[in-house]
């Protein structure tokens, strides 16, 4: 029994430094699109303190909306809508650019196409029927997450 534990725990031990030098060994481009798919996954699962995580408080896009008005729009879109699917195609990230370690400043273009079921019906939100909607983002990094602070949609 006392070898079954040991081998155990050594292999959660093996497990858990793996992960650890996998999180370190990440370039800030791949840990930039890590966040984009964790961002749409909470999308997916309706998690909205997730959501919450990825969208920056200074968020203002080139349609004016802000933070305020972005969160009342998720509230709205989670109450409206179940079953909800985000697909990205062709996500490039870009590094801009790095302050003393303390902000990672990025941008990265994709393609986006959002569905979800609101009632009965299946419904297109986000992007075209044939081909997804191209977006910009641009993000910064100051803490754990990078954040979503401006859109091109």
């Amino acid at each position: 029994m006392k070898k079954i534990l040991i081998a155990a725990a050594i292999i959660i031990v093996i497990i858990c430094v793996y992960f650890v030098i996998q999180a370190l060994t990440l370039s800030e481009e791949e840990r930039a699109e890590k966040h984009i798919k964790a961002l749409a996954a909470a999308v997916e699962r309706e998690q909205r303190d997730l959501v919450l995580n990825y969208i920056d408080s200074t968020y203002l896009d080139q349609r004016n909306m802000n933070y305020g008005q972005f969160i009342s729009m998720i509230d709205e879109f989670f109450a409206s809508l179940h079953d909800i699917s985000v697909q990205i195609h062709n996500l490039e990230v870009t590094i801009d650019s790095v302050h003393a370690d303390t902000a990672f400043f990025a941008n990265c273009s994709l393609g986006l196409r959002v569905t979800a079921w609101h009632e009965e019906d299946r419904v297109l939100i986000f992007g075209g029927l044939v081909k997804p909607t191209p977006v910009r983002a641009y993000l910064k990094r100051t803490d754990t997450y990078y954040k979503l602070y401006d859109a091109e949609y």
